[in-house]
């Protein structure tokens, strides 16, 4: 008994479902999300949610800022140092590294969304200075993690549109030669200097700013003079 009624119950659900039929009221997609300004604000705090995750934070540290006398001292047996200081790759390495990676084209991916899609908005005709604001702001956060990424591995892929197609040719590039990379991340933070506020009014602290445009192209052009690309000028 108990058995023919689970058959019947079955039964009926693949009839009922062939009945429903789903009506959208309403759906957010790239091209129509820009609405106002608390929009183009959650996406790019989206963007800065990529680089709250812990291995961010702790690998960054130890492949960027750690290296140096310092840390030798402290290094005992413990492999997480090895890779920074004396260019030794092991396969904890090698999974710190993909971490990296995998976060960083995250953040180029939403912000690459921003910069697209933030002029469709109905605010840039109407406030364009506010538009630019967050424009700028997600291209300094593109130029940060560009920076981040040519400085671990050198030449990298290089997206400056978000992917929204599944070609493989699109998803899978091959690397970009890492002057190419500076050059972009350069015209990223002019604009960014020009357009970022001096401070950001009525928002969450811990935003970019004028002075960290600034300050990051700075640090990038002194980069840039020393090798690999050698460009004093």
């Amino acid at each position: 008994m108990k058995k023919s009624i689970v058959i019947l119950i079955v039964f009926g659900l693949f009839i009922s479902c062939n009945d429903l039929e789903e009506e959208v009221y309403s759906s957010f997609l790239s091209s129509n999300f820009y609405q106002n300004e608390a929009q183009l604000q959650s996406q790019n705090l989206g963007i800065y949610n990529t680089f709250k995750h812990v291995q961010w934070e702790r690998y960054n540290y130890q492949f960027l800022s750690m290296p140096g006398q310092y840390s030798t001292t402290r290094l005992g047996s413990d492999v997480w140092w090895k890779a920074p200081i004396y260019g030794i790759h092991e396969t904890q390495n090698a999974s710190q590294l993909n971490s990296i990676w995998t976060l960083a084209y995250q953040a180029i991916s939403r912000a690459n969304t921003v910069i697209k899609y933030a002029p469709t908005s109905p605010l840039y005709e109407n406030d364009l200075e506010l538009v630019d604001q967050y424009i700028a702001e997600a291209k300094w956060l593109r130029a940060y993690t560009y920076f981040t990424l040519v400085q671990m591995f050198g030449d990298v892929p290089l997206y400056k549109e978000p992917v929204e197609t599944p070609d493989n040719n699109v998803l899978y590039r091959s690397r970009t030669a890492s002057e190419e990379i500076y050059e972009l991340m350069v015209e990223d933070l002019k604009f960014a200097v020009e357009k970022l506020p001096v401070i950001w009014v009525n928002t969450p602290s811990g935003r970019v700013t004028k002075g960290a445009g600034n300050f990051l192209l700075g640090k990038i052009y002194l980069t840039m003079a020393g090798l690999p690309l050698q460009k004093t000028e």
